[in-house]
């Protein structure tokens, strides 16, 4: 039974679930969300203890009324147990309030694992410790696609969950374990597009990080219109059974062979005159085409396999 979500109460103890979730214990009567169940368990409640009963993990009792932080707030409504805040200020509304948020404007959730939360990291796909960021944009020095302007992070996914925000064509896509995917297999391709991010600017990027599957087929960034029509493709193409290329527009650029693991694909649009739209396989290749009508597009994926995407980052210009 896992500890967020659960509410029992009785022996007048609360349980601390983990480092902040607690919850009140009851061997007689156990809610969980609008549900309410008898137990029968004070023998085991007092021989096996209460995390073993009720399958709660690194849980300790603390007596009824506790308040650790001392700042007026019992600790199973305090979203900072050991650090005082009576204001209770929790600016992401994500449970861990501002004085213990170690990123308190965003996701704690690490993509790269260098340490520093996705919402408070300047480079959230890369690891740079530093933050090392020159102009002093949004974007870090390690991931800034051209250092000489100033651009602002549109938005960034890690896929924790799949949320609301995203919108599939022809068949269901679901987050599990940080990586979105289509559910299934169909005979067209299918994409995933983002309802509020628009790319704008005269600079601007989507970068994604994916898998491919090594079949004929085309996997990356689909610029969509607002209504979710393709607009702009940047891809990673295999066709004739093997011969793979990056793909913009009619612009192509041949890739030597199969991309292996978690490649970084961007699509982004330069300040240069006349402007220039690249597709670019980071490091590998780079299939430009002059493009000056498009002044931003929808965030989507496109894929005609299964194939996995592991986040979505995108940034505009100025």
């Amino acid at each position: 039974m896992p500890c967020e979500g659960i509410e029992i109460t009785c022996c007048g103890v609360y349980v601390n679930c983990g480092s902040r979730r607690f919850h009140d214990i009851d061997v007689t009567f156990a809610y969980h969300r609008n549900m309410r169940w008898r137990a029968w368990s004070w023998t085991l409640c007092l021989v096996a203890g209460c995390n073993q009963v009720w399958g709660l993990e690194q849980t300790e009792l603390i007596p009824a009324g506790t308040d650790t932080d001392g700042d007026g707030v019992t600790d199973p409504n305090d979203v900072c147990v050991d650090v005082p805040d009576p204001a209770q200020l929790d600016t992401d509304g994500d449970g861990l309030g501002d004085a213990c948020d170690p990123c308190p404007a965003g996701s704690n959730h690490d993509e790269d694992g260098d340490g520093i939360g996705d919402g408070c990291d300047n480079c959230p796909a890369i690891v740079n410790v530093d933050q090392a960021n020159d102009d002093g944009d949004d974007l870090g020095n390690a991931c800034d696609f051209e250092p000489t302007s100033q651009q602002q992070r549109l938005f960034f996914d890690g896929f924790e969950t799949l949320s609301t925000d995203w919108v599939s064509t022809f068949t269901p896509w679901t987050a599990v374990n940080d990586l979105v995917t289509p559910t299934m297999h169909t005979n067209v391709s299918t994409m995933l597009w983002n309802l509020r991010q628009r790319t704008g600017g005269k600079t601007w990027y989507i970068e994604i990080g994916l898998t491919v599957a090594n079949v004929d087929g085309t996997y990356g960034i689909m610029g969509a219109t607002p209504t979710g029509g393709f607009e702009f493709a940047c891809g990673l193409d295999r066709y004739n059974n093997g011969t793979w290329q990056v793909l913009a527009k009619s612009a192509v650029a041949p890739l030597p062979g199969p991309p292996q693991g978690v490649v970084r694909l961007r699509l982004w649009r330069s300040s240069t005159i006349p402007a220039t739209m690249h597709c670019e396989l980071v490091g590998v290749a780079d299939a430009a085409t002059i493009d000056n009508a498009s002044t931003g597009v929808q965030v989507g994926l496109i894929t005609d396999e299964i194939t996995t995407f592991t986040y979505v980052d995108a940034a505009n210009g100025p």
